[in-house]
């Protein structure tokens, strides 16, 4: 009997303790990752004697899961995957870990559970530890309420290639739970993208200050930070450069030889287009003298005219078309566009204006 009441007091002893390991894996806002503190620096981060600590590797990796594990989509998880996904920014300053950790930390979300080690070792300014200073956040990295607000004022105000990434919602909590199943809203990916486009939006301040403190960013560059490909460019200004919508979501330059390309391929329209309209007005031309005949309109002339009203109607069609056409690729304000159609039609006009018969505007009366 004494042997059975022993056993189950010895059982009930080990309750505590389970209990107490389960509570120190979780708390706060993040995943059950426990971070290792065994340094007296977390304590006391104003001790001289921790001037030359440097943050556990373990340490660190254990809070970049907990972070990121809870809300990848944090700007600061956003550089991490792109440290973590190829070996071209290893050494990259940002990349380093304890920077990332900074990036979501030091302004970000220094409340969450993953912060904690960050927050003892730097969170205040009497730390003496040197790394908390050598290793800080990416300057004006927005935070993750800044890059969503700023998105969801840009795709208020015009629906941009980029807006589709991102489910449209009036709140940052809304968003935040939108965002947590998608693997297409990055923050920071599509807040750049956006800003690479029209970067003169009064929302990418924000962005412009990130990227002139750290140019080397993908997220600065000229392609685009969430795909791959290049971000086209929507300046209203003249300007060079390679990518640009012209006329089609597909047709984007991504090289120089690709924009020769699509020079020449503007320029010959624009010849084309010349040509074409040398021909209608010869056509028009023709159709006027035979009005001069006509002393008034009747049904049987409207009848007999039909075909030909069919053709003027599909030439104006194409003309009108074209012309437009042209017009929106001016539009792009890329120099080099603009001059392919301005070349174009002066070229046009050099071959073709010789064979122009006369100017002739359609006129009403029988055809």
């Amino acid at each position: 009997m004494k042997l059975s009441i022993s056993l189950i007091l010895a059982v009930f002893a080990t309750f505590p303790a389970v209990k107490g390991q389960d509570h120190s894996n979780h708390g706060g806002h993040g995943s059950g990752t426990a971070l290792p503190m065994d340094s007296p620096c977390y304590t006391d981060n104003t001790n001289s004697t921790c001037a030359d600590f440097k943050m556990e590797t373990a340490t660190l990796d254990a809070s970049i899961q907990s972070l990121c594990k809870a809300m990848p989509y944090m700007p600061g998880c956003s550089v991490n995957q792109v440290c973590t996904a190829t070996s071209t920014y290893s050494s990259k300053p940002w990349c380093n870990k304890m920077s990332i950790v900074a990036d979501v930390c030091q302004t970000d979300m220094p409340k969450m559970s993953g912060c904690k080690a960050w927050v003892a070792l730097c969170g205040n300014s009497t730390s003496v530890v040197k790394e908390c200073k050598s290793q800080p956040e990416i300057p004006n990295i927005p935070t993750t309420a800044e890059a969503s607000g700023f998105i969801t004022s840009i795709c208020t105000e015009m629906n941009m290639p980029g807006c589709e990434k991102c489910k449209s919602s009036k709140s940052m909590k809304k968003r935040q739970m939108d965002m947590s199943g998608s693997e297409t809203c990055d923050y920071l990916s599509v807040y750049s993208d956006l800003c690479k486009s029209m970067p003169n939006m009064d929302q990418c301040k924000k962005w412009t200050s990130m990227c002139h403190a750290t140019p080397d960013l993908p997220y600065c560059t000229s392609g685009s930070s969430s795909s791959g490909e290049p971000a086209p460019s929507m300046i209203m200004y003249f300007h060079t450069g390679i990518h640009e919508y012209i006329l089609f979501k597909n047709w984007v330059p991504k090289s120089s030889g690709q924009l020769v390309g699509a020079w020449f391929a503007i320029f010959f329209i624009g010849v084309l287009y010349e040509g074409f309209g040398v021909l209608r007005g010869n056509l028009e031309a023709k159709w006027a003298i035979a009005n001069q005949s006509c002393s008034k309109v009747a049904l049987g002339s409207f009848v007999a005219s039909l075909p030909r009203d069919l053709v003027r109607l599909a030439m104006r069609f194409i003309d009108a078309t074209v012309g437009y056409s042209l017009m929106l690729v001016t539009m792009t304000f890329n120099v080099a566009l603009f001059f392919a159609v301005i070349t174009g039609l002066a070229v046009g006009t050099f071959l073709f204006a010789k064979f122009r018969t006369m100017s002739a505007e359609p006129k009403s009366g029988c055809h």
